[in-house]
């Protein structure tokens, strides 16, 4: 404990019953043989509340009660008490509004206060306002009683940081240096409100490098229930909570750089203990809260989209069994072409939505810088699927979005669990980052299966009614071949194509390319746009399909083509080789690896037996998928958090986007400048333009004139 002592000035500017409360924490949890209480009453309590309150402080050592001759406004009688009554040199601890001091609150603060010579002022925690513990809620979590939020502070607090310096502070409950106030006064009672003068107070002291600080391991209750504001709430409620219209103008004009440089400290400097705090604290009983990330879902029919649908269908069926809450984060152009909200979970804003989560599945890849910030944010413990690095392997892919790699690489470095859909992949990852600490603790592999979900077809998708008639009556009554891929190198579609040219199978491509006029015999069929009933059936009536790709992390249209009856020709690497064993389809595909080869192999490969529908039942299927999958996610739910893996992410990630916003501020300054010389280019360009003009009019007008007599004078001879 400091050996400080400290003077506390408890206005009662609330209600009886809090003031009340308030002198009763403080004799409590002060020793008044050391420190000091003054109870400060602007002339406006009637005899019976002034009767009660100095009935509390009877027999008490060095505690009093001032009672203003006549209302002074609160700003002035606390500065009268603090300046003019309180001669001692104590430091001084302000506690209005009903505020209640807890255990070991008045030790911190001052602890704090006398920890570094420039920290001027110290607030503590609370369960309201700006500085609000939990500063975040737990989506699903109901209404924090004061008492609550002071549990989930103690099981906290000693994973918070000591001290944090902030922009401003409360004004419910403020401890200010007592050589401060001799030198520079208290409160400026021009103000209004006493909020505004406790920011003018902060600011002031400020501006001469003394700082305000917060105490994280204080805190003091107020009346009501926890208000965690998002961000952009919480630096208004910094700013501008309960200060009067005028003060705001005041301040504004005085500080024109506090509503941002607020804004930024709750956005950025919040520590992972902070933020996550209500997720921390173990509540028995308590359901977990589990986000269900889409954010790079695109308007799409593909793998992803189709196994991101499946993964909501398998979850809808078992999640009134399981004891959570899920929630589904996406956009609302993907929630609505996917109809998302079908499945019965609450639709969560990619950007909006303050809340907190307990475990977040990212369900798609973790490609872009905005998809794993957002989950920095939101998330205590994260579950990445891992399918492939096939877009940081191709250069050709990577070169459209060069930091993807290290997007990949951090999604895997601070995911507490990671799955990937096959060996190969996990082992790729391994070659890839030879210094990423992946181990097998962290990552379990789960084979993927057959969706059983499908799409609804939607206004402009190719169905069986718009394709062209060559290639319906294809479909409809000859054998073809189809082959599955895309333009992309790696697929190896052009290779497929210019090698089936000498076999007499017709063959229809799935998956546009480059130079299909270098085809002539070839039907291509763009992907992404067929409807999923016109897909399945293009599978379902090819005599084979043939899956040419080099580099996959799994491999499961070949599962699908079996599924449908179709057998399969696939060029053979780790990932699909391990796909076909994990799925049990090996006696319906065939390997090729030499495309010298594949006429003769898919001729022989048609005149094998087709997939039975009892072969055709046995495949794994997605259910089988999304379960272990949903399984995971519960158990990481359930799971301890390691605190120095969680702030070395949060810290990473943070300082990431500090990083990425003061570029975007300096890019839009540059852009701004930049903007700014061209119109002053444009003028100085027009007002040449227009010098020029003058001179060639004053230059042509005499010859205009000239002209314009002798064809008058040539008319007037032409008359006679």
């Amino acid at each position: 404990m400091s050996g400080r002592a400290v003077t506390i000035v408890v206005p009662t500017d609330a209600s009886p019953d809090a003031v009340a409360g308030a002198i009763a924490s403080v004799l409590e949890h002060v020793d008044l043989t050391v420190h000091s209480l003054v109870v400060v009453d602007d002339a406006g309590c009637p005899p019976p509340v002034e009767d009660r309150l100095r009935g509390l402080l009877r027999d008490r050592p060095n505690a009093r009660y001032e009672r203003s001759d006549r209302p002074l406004g609160i700003l002035l009688a606390v500065n009268r008490a603090v300046v003019e009554l309180d001669h001692s040199e104590n430091d001084v601890l302000l506690l209005r509004g009903g505020a209640e001091l807890t255990a070991g609150a008045l030790d911190a603060l001052l602890e704090v206060l006398h920890d570094g010579e420039r920290h001027g002022i110290v607030v503590p925690r609370s369960n309201r306002g700006a500085l609000t513990l939990p500063s975040a809620r737990r989506a699903g979590a109901g209404e924090l009683a004061p008492q609550d939020s002071f549990r989930i502070f103690e099981s906290v607090r000693e994973a918070l940081p000591s001290s944090t310096v902030i922009p401003t502070g409360g004004d419910l409950c403020l401890l200010v240096r007592h050589d401060l106030i001799r030198t520079y006064g208290l409160f400026d009672t021009e103000f209004h409100s006493p909020r505004g003068a406790s920011i003018d107070l902060t600011m002031r002291m400020a501006r001469l490098g003394h700082s305000t600080v917060v105490a994280h391991r204080a805190f003091v209750l107020q009346p009501g229930p926890a208000a965690s504001p998002s961000p952009s709430v919480a630096a208004t409620e910094l700013v501008a909570g309960d200060v009067d219209e005028l003060d705001l103008d005041r301040l504004a004009r005085s500080y024109p750089f506090l509503a941002s440089v607020a804004e930024d400290f709750a956005r950025f400097d919040i520590a992972a203990v902070d933020r996550f705090a209500e997720a921390l604290h173990h509540e028995p009983g308590r359901r977990p809260s589990v986000l269900i990330d889409l954010y790079q879902l695109t308007l799409h029919y593909d793998g992803t989209a189709r196994n991101a649908i499946s993964f909501l269908d398998s979850l809808q069926k078992r999640a009134p069994g399981l004891d959570a809450d899920f929630f589904v984060q996406v956009s609302e152009s993907v929630a609505e072409f996917f109809r998302i909200e079908r499945f019965g979970f609450p639709i969560v804003s990619v950007h909006d939505d303050p809340k907190i989560y307990d475990v977040a599945l990212s369900l798609t890849p973790l490609t872009h810088s905005d998809a794993i910030l957002t989950l920095n944010h939101k998330a205590l413990r994260w579950v990445v699927l891992h399918l492939d690095i096939i877009a940081l392997r191709s250069l050709e892919l990577r070169s459209a979005a060069w930091a993807r790699k290290r997007v990949v690489r951090d999604s895997l470095r601070y995911a507490d669990h990671v799955v990937s859909i096959s060996e190969a992949s996990v082992a790729d990852i391994r070659d890839f980052f030879p210094d990423l600490p992946l181990d097998a603790g962290r990552v379990t592999v789960v084979p993927q299966g057959v969706a059983t979900a499908r799409f609804a077809a939607r206004p402009g998708d190719v169905t069986f009614r718009t394709l062209e008639p060559a290639v319906r009556r294809l479909v409809e009554s000859k054998p073809y071949v189809l082959v599955m891929g895309n333009g992309f190198p790696h697929k190896q579609v052009d290779r497929a194509l210019a090698s089936l040219a000498t076999q007499e199978l017709p063959v229809i491509s799935l998956g546009g390319h480059p130079e299909e006029a270098s085809y002539p015999g070839v039907h291509f069929l763009p992907t992404g746009r067929l409807s999923d009933e016109l897909l399945q059936r293009l599978i379902a009536s090819a005599a084979l399909l043939v899956y040419p790709s080099a580099y996959e992390g799994f491999g499961l249209p070949l599962a699908e083509a079996v599924a449908a009856g179709t057998r399969v020709l696939a060029f053979s690497s780790d990932a699909v080789d391990e796909s076909v064993r994990a799925l049990g389809i090996g006696g319906f595909v065939d390997f090729f690896s030499d495309f010298d080869e594949l006429p003769a192999l898919t001729t022989a490969a048609v005149a094998r037996p087709r997939p039975a529908a009892r072969d055709r039942e046995r495949i794994r299927t997605s259910g089988e998928f999304d379960d272990r999958l949903i399984d995971l996610l519960l158990e990481q739910a359930a799971s301890s958090v390691d605190l120095v893996q969680l702030a070395a992410r949060w810290d990473h990630f943070v300082t990431l986007g500090e990083y990425r916003r003061d570029i975007g501020v300096a890019y839009e300054g540059l852009l701004r400048t930049h903007q700014e010389s061209r119109t002053y280019i444009r003028l100085v360009q027009a007002r040449r333009s227009y010098r020029l003009t003058e001179r060639l009019i004053s230059t042509v007008d005499p010859v205009w004139k000239l002209a314009q007599r002798m064809r008058a004078r040539l008319r007037r001879t032409d008359e006679a």
